[in-house]
């Protein structure tokens, strides 16, 4: 399949032959497998080796794309949008950020809102700092919590051992 991944005419007939299976019992096995239709099967393995490439920065969206096997560079930003949740150009912008990826993808599940401001990113990371500031607080004041509680109730548990 990865060898013939920049044909764009490269389907399920061909899958099938390249495997040595008749489109039936293609079909049959993809299914059974992974759940999904062949054609939807052969677009997500298109669509994550585009995400790979993408990650990697070197080609353009419309390269990517035609590397891929898709025809049409805005058929290939929809399908991407579709599987991923945002477009391939998102991914090039944020590669160069990394946090703000995650911040973004945070953002768009709570608010169900795609933009994302500079305040907003700044008020979402604050609140994570926060939050993982707290948890890490809470931790280390449970641990000396514990150590105090253990330590004023050592002598009464000594006192009841002599006894």
């Amino acid at each position: 399949m990865y060898a013939h991944l920049a044909e764009s005419e490269f389907g399920v007939s061909e899958l099938a032959s390249s495997v040595g299976v008749s489109r039936s019992n293609l079909h049959r096995k993809v299914k059974e497998i992974t759940g999904k239709p062949v054609n939807s099967f052969i677009s997500e393995i298109r669509l994550n080796k585009a995400f790979e490439i993408l990650k990697q920065g070197e080609l353009t969206v419309s390269e990517v794309a035609y590397n891929v096997g898709f025809n049409s560079v805005p058929y290939f930003v929809k399908c991407f949008h579709e599987h991923f949740g945002y477009t391939p150009g998102k991914i090039t912008h944020c590669r160069a950020y990394g946090l703000n990826h995650y911040i973004h993808w945070l953002w768009k599940k709570l608010t169900g809102k795609d933009k994302i401001i500079d305040y907003q990113r700044t008020i979402v990371f604050s609140l994570l700092a926060f939050g993982f500031l707290i948890v890490i607080s809470l931790m280390i004041f449970r641990k000396f919590r514990t150590d105090w509680a253990i330590n004023e109730a050592l002598p009464e548990i000594e006192m009841h051992l002599k006894d």
